[in-house]
């Protein structure tokens, strides 16, 4: 991902009171704060599968992250890296990365921040 720049938009408010879309610029820092994107669902026999790509940060296992659609506060119980349709039990994903979470309920397009950004 670092060939490309990546940028993101985040929500701010202005001195007027109404709210503002910034354009912000994503590091493929692995200690930067957390930004993915869930890009596919399918249900499985443990339920709801969901891809991630990770654009920024680093994703762990009992990591607590923000849809920043329905800003609701979610645990990540499982992670996994797909192999056709081999699982493999990870402990993180960094930038660049892609991996699946199993029991994330949210819809394609969402993303997932860190508790901090």
């Amino acid at each position: 991902p670092a060939e490309r720049a990546n940028m993101a938009l985040q929500t701010v408010s202005r001195d007027d009171g109404e709210e503002a879309e910034e354009e912000i610029h994503l590091s493929t820092d692995p200690e930067a704060p957390l930004v993915s994107l869930a890009f596919k669902l399918e249900d499985g026999k443990f339920g709801q599968l969901t891809y991630l790509r990770v654009y920024q940060g680093t994703l762990n296992r009992g990591d607590v992250v923000v849809n920043s659609r329905t800003r609701k506060k979610v645990k990540v119980p499982r992670l996994v890296r797909m192999h056709g349709s081999d699982m493999e039990e990870i402990s993180e994903a960094a930038a660049g990365d892609i991996c699946a979470i199993f029991g994330l309920e949210c819809a394609s397009g969402d993303t997932f921040v860190g508790p901090k950004l």
